[in-house]
């Protein structure tokens, strides 16, 4: 039914390798044992969990002790937040870019009573530093920022917020949400200057459900889930193995790769851009200098749920934004990005894989431009 889709929003999730679906597979219907027994085939499952754990620390540029397992970016991001954020003595700090899996944590701790500060953003969506600067003050004890924006693909200088946060208190403990740019741009954690970091499985080709949390050696957090001692004492319950085993066969094939995709992305971001100037007037390319898989753009005189829609009736797949709050009729971080009326209601989001042609690409601008240009014309009738 869906083999001729010709999908752009791998933002939301994104297809499986095939040797992910395979490790899934395998570990649900042959090695299914529970990691935690004493017998031979448990104490193998155990194994396997344990080189998943050091491949995906290898990839991060961090140790394996430091990697905790969870069952995504949601409960990552509230685990780092809510873990961190003990009492409500001191300021916490974060951006009005961020995932909704950030922005509401803080909005809770708000509504606690706690002194949360949001740092504005710019025209791209990244945070706005000489006013984040100024929500700086000796006694901020937690800042949380995005590392590329779910939206515009806007990516933020990690490194230097770090590094102003640690000029303000060097106890402050700092989180970065890395959904989107783990695996999109070559980074290692130590040279962020960072405590927590967040990955997800599914935004990677591994399965949903699987996440990890980067919490850097010596950081203590507050447990969110209490029980057994899985995790190194940090969450308890069963793993589990299939997808955490399906999460590092997929990390292990893309960051090989992770150059010639990057390469491969932008080929295919100037294409579908060229080729959308060439068939369709008054849109905006809301940031320029993002991650390369991702384009947002507002076009003039649509509206982005019409769009969308007569899209998916071709068979042609975008977002209007981030999945999580794709039933938001106007965009928070576009608003907040300062995109005008005229364009800001007719948004989407396109984002790629390498699974996606050349030819898929091109055929999807066409018929964006198209599908846009006869929706004017209705319009103005």
């Amino acid at each position: 039914m869906y083999e001729d889709v010709i999908y752009l929003d791998n933002c939301a999730t994104t297809r499986l390798l095939h040797q992910a679906a395979h490790a899934l597979a395998f570990y649900g219907s042959h090695k299914y044992f529970n990691p935690s027994a004493l017998y031979r085939g448990a104490v193998d499952v155990y194994k396997d969990v344990v080189e998943a754990r050091k491949t995906i620390a290898w990839c991060l540029g961090c140790g394996e002790e430091e990697i905790i397992f969870t069952s995504g970016g949601s409960e990552s991001n509230n685990t780092a937040i809510f873990g961190s954020v003990r009492n409500k003595k001191g300021r916490v700090i974060t951006s009005l870019g961020e995932h909704m899996s950030v922005y509401a944590p803080f909005n809770e701790l708000k509504s606690r009573g706690f002194d949360v500060q949001f740092a504005r953003i710019d025209k791209c969506g990244r945070v706005d530093i000489e006013h984040f600067k100024s929500l700086l003050s000796p006694d901020t004890v937690f800042v949380s920022a995005i590392h590329a924006s779910n939206e515009t693909g806007a990516v933020n200088d990690i490194g230097l917020i770090s590094r102003l946060c640690k000029q303000a208190n060097p106890d402050c403990v700092i989180h970065a949400d890395g959904t989107q740019a783990f695996l999109k741009a070559e980074f290692e954690v130590g040279s962020l200057g960072i405590d927590l970091y967040t990955i997800s499985g599914h935004k990677v080709h591994a399965p949903k459900g699987i996440g990890a949390l980067y919490v850097r050696k010596g950081v203590k957090i507050n447990l969110l889930v209490y029980g057994a001692s899985q995790e190194y004492g940090m969450r308890a319950g069963t793993e589990n193995a299939g997808a955490i085993c399906a999460f590092a066969a997929a990390v292990r094939i893309l960051h090989g790769d992770i150059r010639q995709r990057i390469a491969y992305y932008r080929k295919l971001r100037e294409l579908f851009i060229s080729t959308l100037k060439k068939n369709l007037g008054d849109f905006l390319i809301n940031c320029e200098e993002g991650l390369p898989n991702i384009i947002s753009l507002s076009i003039a005189g649509v509206k982005s749920e019409i769009l969308i829609q007569m899209l998916s009736d071709k068979g042609i797949y975008v977002a209007s934004g981030s999945a999580c709050s794709s039933r938001q009729k106007v965009s928070r971080v576009l608003k907040e990005m300062g995109v005008g009326q005229k364009y800001i209601e007719g948004s989407i989001r396109v984002s790629f894989s390498q699974f996606n042609t050349e030819e898929e690409v091109q055929l999807a601008a066409e018929a964006i431009a198209d599908t846009a240009n006869r929706l004017r014309k209705m319009i103005r009738k």
